[in-house]
């Protein structure tokens, strides 16, 4: 509570720059709370499940914090009114977002308040009917989940790495893609909840999790798997540093910076984490240097001659080799370092040529199937 009375009025009394400043040492206490005599003694009181859910309610009440008091410095005087402080405290307070999620900037959840008056009852009829469809294919994933868990086991090689090296290439990668799965279905389970639940209130809040199995570029898995973290990187930090017309260093910059927050908000204590990022940075900006090779003049005129559907082709064997580091990221966040190690070994060192060729082919039509489905629901918007 004093986290939320103090940041509302810093932001009332002061500048963007001190809420900025604000959030950080509010991350920084959070993560070495974490870590330190706070957390021993809480374990005399509650149990692990119920410190991490004070530990990541705390991580997302910060994010909604900041979201209200930096759109609050950004606002015109005039439409101040629409950040009282009721709906400063019902924001930050929000009860089916509160715990497991996901992040709602607060944008979506201001374009709510003009909505919350009397409609027919026809109207309710209709939410309510939405709201059921919706709980009901939560409750179908979750129940998919649990029996998956009960056979597969998707997880066991978190624990107990050491069994990665009794299992041979497929096997390992059928273990890898079922873990990233799980957590996929776990967070739409998550996620899913809390967006019921605030879309049957009105709000305009972001969609759920996309399925990372259709996802082949790891910008793509940054905007379309948690949309919430997304939304806060990209309005306040992103576009805040840079505009659509701003040179490539001042972009590469901004880039840094929301990485480096994403660093800080997970928390700074580990080394695998910092590599993570780092190499999470790394690939994207590849990516980004591969698009604008495609997209040349030059590119383009040099192979002309092959053609504009084999030019096509190649470009997806390329990018295939970044769905292939892609998805042993995820894995490696998912299932740590040990697990990502074994991976990497197999996937470019001992798997042998005609193991990579596979890989590189599914690789290859995950890339090809899904940058078509991302055409299509492109041209369906426009």
């Amino acid at each position: 509570m004093f986290l939320v009375v103090f940041s509302y009025y810093v932001t009332m009394l002061v500048g963007k720059r001190y809420v900025w400043m604000l959030t950080m040492i509010w991350l920084v206490i959070l993560n070495n709370l974490k870590h330190g005599a706070w957390k021993e003694g809480l374990r005399l009181f509650l149990s692990e499940r119920e410190i991490y859910n004070v530990d990541i309610s705390i991580a997302w009440l910060v994010l909604r914090v900041t979201s209200f008091s930096i759109d609050y410095c950004n606002a015109p005087e005039q439409i101040h009114d629409s950040f009282s402080t009721i709906n400063y405290l019902a924001y930050a307070f929000y009860l089916p977002m509160y715990v497991h999620g996901p992040p709602l900037i607060y944008e979506r959840y201001a374009k709510m308040i003009p909505k919350n008056r009397f409609r027919p009852i026809k109207e309710l009829m209709c939410r309510l009917s939405e709201l059921f469809l919706s709980l009901l294919r939560i409750g179908f994933i979750y129940c998919l989940n649990e029996i998956c868990m009960h056979y597969i086991y998707a997880t066991v090689i978190i624990y107990n790495p050491d069994q990665i090296a009794h299992m041979d290439c497929w096997t390992l990668y059928g273990f890898g893609y079922a873990m990233g799965q799980y957590f996929c279905n776990k967070y739409m389970v998550l996620y899913g909840f809390g967006l019921a639940l605030a879309k049957f209130d009105r709000i305009d809040a972001q969609r759920k999790p996309m399925c990372i199995g259709r996802i082949h570029l790891y910008s793509k898995m940054w905007k379309n798997f948690d949309r919430g973290i997304y939304d806060f990187l990209f309005k306040h930090i992103y576009a805040e540093l840079c505009t659509k017309t701003s040179s490539v260093p001042r972009k590469l910059v901004a880039s840094c910076v929301s990485f480096a927050f994403i660093y800080l908000w997970h928390g700074f204590h580990t080394g695998f984490l910092l590599g993570w990022v780092l190499m999470n940075l790394t690939f994207l900006y590849i990516e980004q240097l591969g698009r604008h090779i495609a997209q040349s003049e030059t590119y383009n005129r040099v192979l002309k001659p092959i053609g504009s559907n084999n030019i096509q082709r190649l470009n997806t064997a390329l990018g295939a080799q970044l769905t292939i580091v892609t998805t042993i990221l995820n894995i490696t966040f998912i299932g740590g370092l040990s697990v990502g190690k074994w991976i990497v070994t197999h996937v470019y060192f001992t798997g042998g040529f005609l193991n990579y060729i596979i890989i590189s082919i599914t690789a290859y039509n995950v890339f090809q199937v899904s940058a078509f489905i991302f055409k299509c629901e492109k041209m369906t918007r426009n």
